[in-house]
């Protein structure tokens, strides 16, 4: 699933370039605009197939993501211990989603459990240098930043109280990594999930989504 979706990633990346090349009838009066946009359905007609199988692919991706998560969400499964290998496996896969820009939010009994576990295992792993090359440390800053994503400030802020997560230990990552490959040439600021605002018609004039009091040091622009 993982090789399939940075496939398809590779497909989008190129895309951008394909339809920037399309050549555009000028109006409707053009004598050679059916032939031009006939041309056009003959080239990128394998290009819009792999849309389709990406679309498929999405589908049937995120299905099966919610069925893993669900899994190790449930109370029961939650008494057991649940290895660390499936967990850095479902970091990876939000990693290919925060890519493929495709993950729908969810919403079910103890999924903020397990995020906390996502975010704890990544903040490990990047504070102990447990990677092999940049790519894997930028996963881990991704997989903390797309987790807060999926939280709101009222969850990340019951599970900062229970001590599931430290937000300082995270705010420093935050800062010490502001920008990370996304794909190809294109970044992203991994601080932004967090900050961002999810709920603009409920913040008039100030976004109340997250407190940036207690990100000090990402915080600063």
């Amino acid at each position: 699933m993982l090789n399939k979706g940075f496939q398809h990633a590779a497909n989008l990346y190129t895309w951008r370039c394909c339809s920037r090349a399309v050549p555009m009838p000028r109006s409707n009066d053009q004598p050679n605009r059916v032939e031009i946009n006939e041309k056009i359905v003959q080239v990128l007609g394998p290009e819009v197939q792999k849309l389709n199988e990406f679309m498929k692919f999405t589908s049937l991706s995120i299905d099966r993501f919610i069925e893993e998560f669900q899994s190790i969400s449930h109370p029961e499964k939650r008494k057991d211990f649940v290895s660390e290998s499936l967990l850095l496996m479902i970091g990876k896969l939000l990693n290919m989603f925060v890519v493929l820009d495709a993950l729908k939010d969810m919403k079910i009994d103890a999924f903020e459990e397990v995020l906390a576990d996502l975010i704890n295992l990544s903040v490990h792993f990047f504070e102990q240098k447990l990677y092999t090359s940049p790519e894997e440390k930028h996963t881990h800053v991704k997989v903390i930043a797309f987790c807060f994503y999926l939280m709101n400030v009222e969850i990340y802020n019951k599970l900062e109280q229970k001590k599931r997560i430290f937000i300082q230990k995270i705010d420093k990552i935050f800062k010490s990594v502001e920008v990370v490959p996304l794909f190809g040439d294109m970044n992203i600021l991994p601080f932004t999930f967090v900050s961002q605002c999810k709920h603009p018609n409920q913040c008039v004039g100030q976004c109340k989504c997250y407190d940036p009091n207690k990100w000090p040091l990402s915080n600063i622009e």
